[in-house]
Formats: C-alpha cells, sequence, structure tokens
C-alpha cells in the first residue's frame, strides 16, 4: 500500500500522465532545489569519457612488428581487473583504439606478450611505444616469454612414460567397421623408445594399435590374423621432442593392402610408403566392449599428446592436410570423437562433440602448448583470436568492461522537466564491439536490464548509431520479439521496446510505477540483448566520445517520435525532425547550433552513470538523493567526480534513494 502522500501525488499527476516537477522534500537534511543551481553551458553530464589509444611496436632495427596482440584492462588483471579492449599492430606496427573509462580514471593496465605495465591516461590519451620488441614464435612448450597475464588457454596432456595413460571409452565407430581415421599430435621424448601412441585391443590377432618401435612407427589392424604395416623413417623424418602430426586412415573396400592403410604425416596429402605383414581385412575386429586408450599401463608413451580426433569415414590426404593444423568445427560430419585437451586441469577430457566420449587420465599432467594455428587463416593465431574459425571477427571490445554495467536514467516530461527524479526509465547497459584482424568495427552485441518505470507515459526506447542505416547486413533479436531495426531513419537506429510495460510486468495493484516507490512489490528486472551486423566493417579508433557505447540512446513516450528524449547535446534521429517542440516550456534546445535537451540553465532530461546507479525513489529531486550533484554540475564536473557513488556515505541521503 502507497503512503498517503503518494496516493495524493499521484492522484493530482495522473491527469498529466507522469511525473511533475517537486520543489521541496522535508526528509532531505540538506534539500536543494535543482531548479536554482546553474551549469555551465557546455557541460554535457558525462560521468565517463573516450580514451584514444595508440601503441607502437618496433623491433630492435626500428622495424614495426606485426601481430603483436594486446589486451587493455581497467586493473591489474591478478588483482581482478577487467577486460576491456583486445586488438592487434597493423602493418605498421601500431594498434590503435577507441574505449571509455570512469571520468576520474587515469591509468589502465596493458598486457601483452612480454610484458605487463601500467600507463597513464593523458589528455585523453593512452600513449606507449614498445621498441626492441622480439616477437615469439610458436609453437613452444611452457613459454618462458609469455607471462601468466596473458591467460593462456592452449594445453596439452604429458605423459612421463611410466604408467601414463588416457581411456577414450568404447569408441563404438571402430568396430567392426569397414572405415575410420584416427589422428592426432605427438611429441615423443625419444624417438627410437618402443611405445605405445594408441590402442583397442582384445589380442595380437583382434586390435587396432599405433605404436613408435626403434625408429618407425607400426600399426596393427589384425580382424583374425596378426596384420600390420610399417614405417620406417621415423627417425629421419621426425626428430626427438618434436612435435608431429600422425594420420591413420582405413579403407577396407581398397583392393591392396595400400589402399586399405594409410598413414600421413604433417599434413602431407601423400601418405607414406608401408611395408606390410599379412593382408590388411576389409573390415576392423569387433571390438565392443573394450576400451580404446592413448599410451597404456605398459610401453608407456613419453612426451606430449594434443588435438586427438577419431572419424567414422576414411579422409583423403587433401583434407587430412587442409585441416591437421586448425580447429574443426565439433558438429563437423563424420566426426565421431574430438579432444582439444585444453581444460589444463582435472583428470577428465571432454569430447567435443555430442557423443559424448569424454576421457579419464591416469597419471598423466597438464602442460602449456601453445600451437601458432591460425584456423581461419585471418593472421590472428587461434591463441588470441576470439573467434578461431571466423576469418570476419577476430577480438571481442567491452564497453564499459568485461561483465560491467552502466546506467542510463531518463526524464520523460519533455520538453518540461517533469519531478526530476531520473527514474522514469532506469536501463543498466554493456556492449561488445566485435572486430577484425584489422581491428574494424565488425558485430555490436548490446545487453540491457530494464530496472524501473517510474512514469505513467509508455515509454519506447531505442539506440541510434554513429553510421548510415545503409550500413546494415544483419539483426539478431536473439528471441527477445520487442527488438527490431527502425525503418526510415538516416542514421541506424534500433528500437528495444516500443512500451517498457509490455517487457516489464506490472505489480498487482496495477500502479504505473514500477520499483521506485518503497514498500510496493519489486518486480524484476527485463534483461534482453541484440547483436547488430554491420555490411562495411568500420575503423572506430578515432571516434569521438558521443560516437562510441552507449551510442545515442533515447526514449520517447507513447510512441510520440516527435518527442524523442536524448542524452545532452545528443541529436535526435531524422523521425524528429519538424518536432514543433524545441524551445517551448522548459527545453532551451537549438538544433542550428548543436545544442540538445538543455534547460535554460543547462539542466538535461537523461543521465549515464558510470556504475550500476541506485536511482532516486519516486518524486525525489536527484539533489536530494545525491547531495553533491548541484556541485559537480556547476563546476562542469571539475569537483565530486563520485557524486553517484551511494557506497560513499557522505554522497548521499539514503532516505531517498530506491532500495528493493
Amino acid at each position: 500500500m502507497k503512503k498517503l502522500v503518494i496516493l495524493v501525488t499521484l492522484s493530482i499527476f495522473m491527469f498529466f500522465a507522469a511525473c511533475e516537477q517537486i520543489t521541496q522534500n522535508e526528509t532531505n537534511d540538506e534539500p536543494i532545489n535543482i531548479n536554482d543551481i546553474q551549469v555551465p553551458e557546455d557541460f554535457t553530464y558525462q560521468t565517463s569519457s573516450a580514451v584514444t589509444v595508440n601503441l607502437i611496436v618496433t623491433d630492435a632495427s626500428s622495424n614495426p612488428v606485426q601481430g603483436v596482440v594486446f589486451k587493455i584492462y581497467d586493473n591489474d588483471p591478478d588483482q581482478n581487473g577487467r577486460l576491456i579492449s583486445k586488438g592487434g599492430t597493423l602493418e605498421d606496427g601500431s594498434y590503435k583504439t577507441a574505449l571509455i573509462v570512469p571520468a576520474d580514471c587515469n591509468e589502465l593496465t596493458v598486457v601483452s606478450p612480454v610484458d605487463k605495465r601500467v600507463l597513464p591516461i593523458e589528455n585523453g590519451e593512452l600513449t606507449f611505444e614498445y621498441n626492441d620488441y622480439t616477437k615469439l614464435e610458436s609453437p613452444f612448450n611452457d613459454p618462458k616469454g609469455y607471462n601468466p597475464q596473458t591467460k593462456l588457454t592452449n594445453y596439452c596432456i604429458s605423459f612421463d612414460g611410466v604408467n601414463d595413460y588416457v581411456n577414450l571409452g568404447d569408441i563404438s565407430e571402430l568396430n567392426n567397421v569397414s572405415a575410420f581415421t584416427i589422428e592426432g599430435w605427438a611429441s615423443q621424448s625419444s624417438n627410437t623408445d618402443p611405445e605405445l601412441l594408441m590402442y583397442k585391443w582384445i589380442d595380437v590377432d583382434h586390435d587396432i594399435e599405433l605404436s613408435t618401435s626403434t625408429g618407425g612407427i607400426n600399426i596393427e589392424l589384425g580382424n583374425g590374423s596378426n596384420s600390420y604395416a610399417r614405417w620406417s623413417n621415423y627417425s629421419a623424418t621426425i626428430p626427438s621432442g618434436t612435435w608431429f602430426h600422425w594420420a591413420v586412415v582405413f579403407e577396407g573396400s581398397g583392393g591392396t593392402n595400400a589402399d586399405r592403410l594409410k598413414l600421413y604425416i604433417n599434413g602431407n596429402a601423400t601418405p607414406v610408403t608401408l611395408s606390410f605383414t599379412g593382408t590388411i581385412p576389409s573390415t576392423s575386429p569387433n571390438l565392443s566392449g573394450y576400451d580404446t586408450f592413448l599410451s597404456a599401463s605398459s610401453s608407456s608413451f613419453g612426451g606430449y599428446m594434443d588435438e586427438v580426433r577419431i572419424w567414422s569415414t576414411a579422409r583423403t590426404g587433401a583434407q587430412i592436410g587442409t585441416y591437421y593444423n586448425k580447429l574443426i568445427d565439433p558438429s563437423s560430419a563424420n566426426l565421431a570423437a574430438y579432444w582439444r585437451m585444453d581444460e589444463g586441469t582435472g583428470a577428465t577430457l571432454y569430447d567435443e562433440t555430442s557423443n559424448d566420449y569424454d576421457a579419464t587420465i591416469h597419471g598423466c599432467s597438464w602442460a602449456l602448448f601453445v600451437n601458432g594455428w591460425d584456423s581461419d587463416e585471418d593472421g590472428v593465431t587461434d591463441l588470441n583470436d576470439d573467434y578461431p574459425m571466423d576469418d570476419e571477427r577476430a577480438y571481442d571490445n567491452f564497453y564499459p568492461a568485461e561483465n560491467t554495467f552502466y546506467t542510463l536514467a531518463f526524464e520523460d516530461m519533455w520538453p518540461r522537466k517533469g519531478d526530476y527524479d531520473f527514474n522514469d526509465i532506469v536501463v543498466d547497459w554493456n556492449y561488445i564491439q566485435i572486430t577484425n584482424a584489422s581491428n574494424e568495427l565488425v558485430d555490436i552485441h548490446g545487453s540491457f536490464k530494464l530496472r524501473a518505470i517510474g512514469a505513467g507515459f509508455h515509454n519506447g526506447f531505442g539506440i541510434q548509431f554513429p553510421f548510415t542505416a545503409p550500413n546494415y547486413y544483419a539483426f539478431n533479436n536473439h528471441g527477445y520479439t520487442h527488438q527490431y531495426v527502425d525503418n526510415g531513419t538516416t542514421n541506424a537506429v534500433v528500437i528495444l521496446f516500443q512500451d517498457a510495460f509490455n517487457i516489464m510486468n506490472e505489480p498487482p495493484d496495477n500502479s504505473t510505477w514500477i520499483n521506485t516507490v518503497e514498500g510496493e512489490p519489486y518486480v524484476t528486472p527485463a534483461e534482453f540483448e541484440f547483436t547488430y551486423t554491420l555490411s562495411i566493417p568500420l575503423d572506430f579508433s578515432a571516434w569521438p566520445s558521443t560516437d562510441l557505447p552507449p551510442y545515442n540512446p533515447f526514449i520517447y513516450p507513447d510512441d510520440d517520435r516527435l518527442k524523442e528524449i536524448h542524452l545532452a547535446d545528443y541529436a535526435p534521429t531524422s523521425k524528429m525532425t519538424g518536432t514543433p517542440y524545441w524551445g517551448t516550456d522548459d527545453d532551451d534546445s537549438n538544433p542550428a547550433t548543436d545544442r540538445y535537451f538543455k534547460t535554460s540553465n543547462n539542466l538535461p532530461w537523461a543521465v549515464n552513470i558510470a556504475d550500476v546507479w541506485d536511482y532516486p525513489i519516486e518524486l525525489s529531486q536527484i539533489t536530494w538523493a545525491y547531495l553533491f550533484f548541484a556541485d559537480w554540475a556547476e563546476s562542469g564536473g571539475t569537483v565530486h567526480t563520485d557524486w553517484y557513488d551511494s557506497s560513499i556515505p557522505e554522497n548521499v541521503n539514503a532516505n531517498n534513494i530506491y532500495s528493493p
């Protein structure tokens, strides 16, 4: 039940369908009326600022170094710092981007493949030149040049040669079949030791087995007799301690031994020459009920293994050569099992396919292994590529930071000020700008939480982007049908919802205020997301702060696009052209001078807060809840830059801030 004063106020205000202005509040110790403050004309109420990044990498001869990947954090990543930006140097040795930070942020942590350093932000720029840079080359094990901050995710399995093995389970695609392919990567500590790479075995006459022996590789495939093949050039081809790829292909329909059993090494499309003993059968033995192993408790393999795959078909030399050094889609046709071996911890190797042949490690350990692959051939190695099988995408860039939200808060009575409690629409936002190998914008992924509706209007909410509408390729609403790409606008625009009440359930008493009056039922915020794909990637490294996330958000009451409400000095969409409301009531906008959505004393109708903001309760002016908002605004943002931080007791009158 609402308090009496709220009921009386509501009955008066419903005539206007929204909240009107209140000029006093008896509960505030130091009430300041919003109408009594004077704000500099050029102040835009930004609690965050843009940072232009320019990192240069040169070698000992002052030549530019391409392909050095940087990660930028808001703090030391070992101290829970959050990732903001990621990208690589181009042909000229530069990595340029633009990001946003809280207005009082003066330094960021930059991680490169060789070091981690804290760099200052000076005049909105973060600049540094890395001289005498030596680029590390892959592949390598346990790289000494990489710091833990690089967050390596490439691992392999290490076998010490004594009772180490991996149980892959009973792979049915190997039992009594006419074709299969088994492939993987290995590095043997000593290439002359007789050791098992993998096997599935009943006895010497009924088995599938691959082993190294005195400088050669033996492949046994017995189905009633001891039939096997041998490659004798192993020691001359692959030295000890060197990674190599092997692929065994069985095709029982072949007319000769050489047609039925083939061995490919290091992606060469031509099989090596094998010598055969016995006749390779037309079908594999029925080994149902017997598990498949990598290494064994006896004749254990010594060295490393990685990226093991089993196919239910005979792969061609061309197929093996194309994909032996690339990641593959786990849903690929005829792929029976696929162990990436990148878990890095625990005793389980997870099968990437839907067959769920999860394997169990016995005695083995984990080791770092950076293989240097570039599966999509976009110039960014899989280690650094957030989209290793998509050559149009490479890096995730977070605004404001990974798993971090800022808050947009609106007043909806424009061109009148209203009650100035900034809770008519309250939306938290986070964006990921997905970039390609050239650090150009490809996708915009937005995530939102509608937390409060302190209004009687049925408000819509949209985003205007800093590029034209024709630069559109695709829009994914992720199942949230209230989102769509707007038509008939000059710049690209996405509508997140047309009516906030349609996506946030009203409380039982059908109040027009949701999550703004304490003591009333709390309504769970509405969460939603979208992905917007550009048709032509864009270089955004020089974009001004007004073009960066949150881009240009706006609300509009009762589906009236002539009454869009944007952040201070952000231009409306082309659908607001011809509005008759400029300069009426409390509005002092002048589109001819790019002055938008400000009053005569330079107050805004919307604010973007660099935090998940605790907004004022219903009918409480922002100055009654946040005691230094007025000082901050009147100073043009130079004092009390943390005015919005409600965790600082002196910043707030907690009685005037909404708490569920």
